[in-house]
């Protein structure tokens, strides 16, 4: 199952949120610890991974048909009750920053992100390590979670199945989740 919702970067209000978003989505809901969460996706051979691109958010979901059901119970969870704990977005930005200093020392990737920048000056397209390093310690969990309860809206989500499925009965449940 592949889900887009229009928007990703472009609706970042401080460059950078859309991002911790996406990896903050995985680290705990209402029902599950971020432990918890990964057990279960591990012990039953889903998996789900949202990211995020200039266009859009994504989130890609894989799983087995003896597994749907409660892959579906999951991705509601991860999409309607991530909990967006303190310490985990904690986590989280210091991990996205250590990464950043990492790839200072990667000349095609610093080659990649001057380009990115004089292509795409001012633009989404163009947001480098060194707007993210100077945003990401300034990203509140209260922008996060506005990012992530505005994103999610219907009418702004194109969702795409591939596999054996009951087609009505996934719809339903998509509409519920959605």
């Amino acid at each position: 199952m592949s889900i887009y919702v229009k928007g990703g970067q472009l609706a970042d209000k401080i460059q950078g949120t859309a991002n911790l978003t996406a990896s903050a989505m995985m680290k705990g809901t209402k029902n599950y610890t971020s432990l918890e969460l990964s057990q279960v996706l591990e012990d039953n051979g889903i998996q789900i991974a949202p990211s995020v691109s200039a266009d859009a958010f994504s989130i890609s979901v894989l799983t087995t048909k003896d597994e749907y059901e409660k892959t579906l119970e999951l991705l509601n969870e991860v999409v309607n009750n991530a909990t967006f704990d303190d310490f985990e977005i904690d986590k989280i930005k210091s991990e996205k920053l250590s990464a950043i200093k990492r790839n200072k020392d990667i000349a095609i990737q610093q080659a990649i992100e001057e380009y990115r920048d004089l292509i795409y000056k001012n633009t989404p397209y163009s947001i480098s390590s060194k707007v993210l390093e100077k945003n990401i310690p300034n990203i509140t969990k209260s922008a996060m979670i506005e990012y992530y309860n505005t994103i999610f809206d219907p009418k702004n989500i194109i969702i795409s199945i591939n596999g054996n499925i009951d087609k009505d009965k996934t719809v339903q449940e998509l509409n519920k989740i959605f």
